[in-house]
């Protein structure tokens, strides 16, 4: 089930963004540098979900609530007008595998077009740096 997937992917996500906040305020009040604290919060919400779906046993199973549809009394032909009521259908996640499916393919390939194109701009801005030594180091220099 995609839509639950997600759901579980994006809850862990939130928890670690939680994490690297609270990290990083204690490692700003410590006077440490504070970018670690993001690496393993960025680590965290990759990780735990890899680890999940590689090893499912070890982290139980996931479990999201749903409401159960209300179901009224039968209806009889004689509410309808002799016609036989219509079959009900109701809504459960497995209904948006399909959608969510193509979704998270098109926003992949948006990204990676994204990245790809940036990639590409950066190069070609790359070509109009200066070189220059600062603190020892060889760097490149913009003009802006």
């Amino acid at each position: 089930m995609i839509a639950a997937w997600m759901l579980y992917c994006v809850a862990i996500a939130v928890l670690f963004v939680v994490v690297g906040e609270t990290l990083e305020r204690a490692l700003h009040l410590a006077g440490r540098a504070t970018r670690w604290a993001w690496v393993a919060a960025l680590a965290g919400s990759y990780l735990v979900p890899g680890a999940a779906l590689f090893r499912p046993s070890a982290f139980g199973a996931l479990s999201v609530p749903l409401a159960r549809p209300v179901v009224a009394g039968p209806i009889t032909s004689q509410h309808l007008g002799g016609a036989p009521p219509p079959p009900t259908r109701s809504f459960s996640l497995g209904d948006l595998d399909a959608v969510l499916a193509w979704a998270w393919g098109l926003s992949s390939a948006a990204l990676l077009f994204s990245l790809g194109a940036a990639a590409l701009r950066l190069a070609m801005l790359r070509r109009g740096w200066r070189s220059a030594t600062v603190d020892g180091r060889a760097v490149l220099v913009s003009s802006c």
